[in-house]
């Protein structure tokens, strides 16, 4: 009904299903005007749904681009494996939980993550954390959006061997270079566009051997390999993240030095 009345000013709308029944409205909107239609058109939702919504396009180079909440708790309760997570915006939020226990243990299993030591980039709300912990003897998981990192501190309260940080990947790298920190493996998480060099051309320096990298983008892999010295390709598989749907993750396995 909400969705119908708006229309117009409707670019895209998902709706996300809390493993307690409370549903997410995620709407991202043509104009700002839009936006301002949607605060007023909220306030009769009825109890356990929220809505947060951003403009595609803001007018202000000021504006805010990430979602804001309009109404509602917009946390979202999920589980892998039988294990629950939290996750509140603008952290990610699997669509498919199935799939993710599915990467996850592919991912491990790839790493050879049992007995490393491992550092991941892109850790969102720490799914695949998770995963590492139980097998690694350590592992630093790095995020550069805060509120993701502040649900994974939740997510694994009681790891006591997961050391999770806010930052961007070059800067962390170097940071953690800088440290005399060493690791045997490493995960990426890739988005659409590559780490680039400044990111990655540190990690044979910090001792990693084997690294996965999770990508979005056949491009952006292409780009970040031609990057990183010494890299040798090894492997790949393109893992469908949500069934029914385009959505695919290449998975390369990748051998340094």
């Amino acid at each position: 009904m909400l969705a119908a009345r708006l229309e117009a000013d409707i670019e895209t709308v998902a709706v996300t299903t809390s493993i307690d029944g409370r549903l997410r409205l995620s709407f991202c909107l043509r104009t700002e005007d839009g936006l301002l239609r949607l605060r007023s058109a909220v306030a009769t939702l009825p109890p356990g749904v929220s809505v947060t919504a951003k403009v595609s396009a803001p007018r202000s180079r000021d504006a805010e681009y990430d979602a804001q909440v309009l109404a509602g708790d917009p946390s979202v309760l999920f589980e892998v494996d039988g294990k629950p997570f939290i996750s509140h915006p603008p952290s990610w939020v699997p669509q498919s939980p199935k799939t993710v226990s599915q990467l996850r243990a592919d991912v491990v299993a790839a790493l050879d993550a049992r007995g490393s030591t491992v550092l991941e980039i892109g850790c969102g709300v720490g799914t695949t954390t998770r995963a590492l912990a139980e097998v690694a003897v350590s592992v630093t998981a790095i995020d550069r959006e805060r509120q993701a990192i502040a649900d994974a501190r939740l997510n694994l309260a009681g790891f006591g061997n997961v050391d999770l940080r806010v930052g961007l990947a070059a800067h962390a790298v170097r940071k953690l270079l800088s440290r005399g920190a060493r690791f045997d493996r490493a995960l990426l998480h890739g988005m659409r566009l590559p780490f680039g060099p400044e990111a990655l051309r540190f990690l044979p320096a910090l001792g990693v051997k084997r690294l996965v990298y999770l990508a979005p983008s056949a491009k952006a892999l292409d780009a970040d390999l031609e990057a990183l010295p010494g890299a040798r390709l090894t492997s790949a598989d393109v893992f469908v993240q949500m069934p029914g749907t385009s959505h695919a993750l290449v998975r390369a396995v990748v051998e340094l030095g």
